[in-house]
């Protein structure tokens, strides 16, 4: 169901299972970040698509104010700009218009948050950095103008394909 003002209304059903289960697997589990980044993929890339087909103006306008903050805070205010990244890619999905999508994407909120935090230790340099803004620029520019083939590519390339090594499904268990 939708409710007034286009947010995702799920009849009392919390995310708090999905919340705890990926907020715990992403501490104790090596493989966990590299996963959530593979079922990010998934679930945003489809998104994405019919974003950038459906969206209001007012969500591109949501969406423009999100980005410029994440640029604003990306060098200075580590915590600030995760926390808008998450809003960020979190809006992507709910202009989707698909709830169901919506309501998996808020049980992976904490462990996304976990997963930035990660990202951002691992890239320092201010080129590094940059990378993330453009990225997300790219996602915003294919939305704005309406280009699903674009908004996916731009996606991809923010959440890069294969996050982690190959099973070898060879070896008996």
């Amino acid at each position: 169901m939708r409710k007034a003002g286009g947010g995702p209304e799920f009849s009392g059903r919390p995310a708090n299972v999905l919340t705890a289960y990926f907020s715990n697997v992403v501490l104790f589990d090596k493989n966990a970040v590299a996963e959530l980044l593979e079922v990010r993929e998934a679930l945003e890339t489809y998104a994405v698509r019919f974003a950038a087909r459906d969206r209001s103006d007012t969500d591109l306008e949501r969406l423009i104010t999100i980005q410029v903050q994440m640029a604003e805070h990306i060098f200075d205010d580590k915590a600030a700009f995760i926390d808008e990244d998450v809003e960020f890619h979190r809006l992507l999905v709910q202009m989707s218009g698909n709830t169901m999508l919506t309501f998996l994407v808020q049980g992976l909120r904490d462990a996304t948050k976990e997963s930035i935090a990660r990202g951002l230790e691992a890239r320092r340099s201010r080129t590094e950095l940059e990378s993330i803004n453009q990225a997300h620029h790219a996602i915003l520019e294919a939305i704005r103008d309406r280009n699903e083939v674009a908004a996916v590519n731009a996606m991809h390339s923010a959440l890069p394909g294969r996050h982690r090594e190959p099973v070898d499904h060879s070896v008996a268990l």
